[in-house]
């Protein structure tokens, strides 16, 4: 299964990454409604690189208003945000919480 992704056109496998079909179809339905893909599949390199279920929504998409440093002009696009339940996996991880 191949994504394209809207914003440089560049091509993912979905199978590179170790997203199963079913997963992603509960990523793009439940997880991330109305997501792009590009920022569901950095979504799932920050939980992949954390060591977080992504399934469990440590984190979210949330669409900022972000200064272009090249052009000096705003635009809107997706940032990954952790969420509380990510902050309390991190303070379970230390032992300490």
């Amino acid at each position: 299964m191949e994504i394209q992704t809207t914003n440089n056109e560049l091509s993912v496998t979905l199978e590179n990454k170790g997203i199963t079909e079913e997963v992603w179809g509960a990523l793009n339905a439940s997880v991330f409604p109305g997501a792009e893909s590009q920022s569901i599949l950095l979504a799932w390199d920050y939980c992949k690189a954390r060591s977080l279920d992504i399934l469990k929504k440590p984190v979210h998409i949330v669409p900022m208003n972000v200064k272009d440093a090249k052009t000096g002009r705003y635009g809107y696009r997706d940032v990954i945000m952790p969420g509380i339940a990510e902050a309390r996996i991190t303070a379970y991880r230390t032992g300490e919480y």
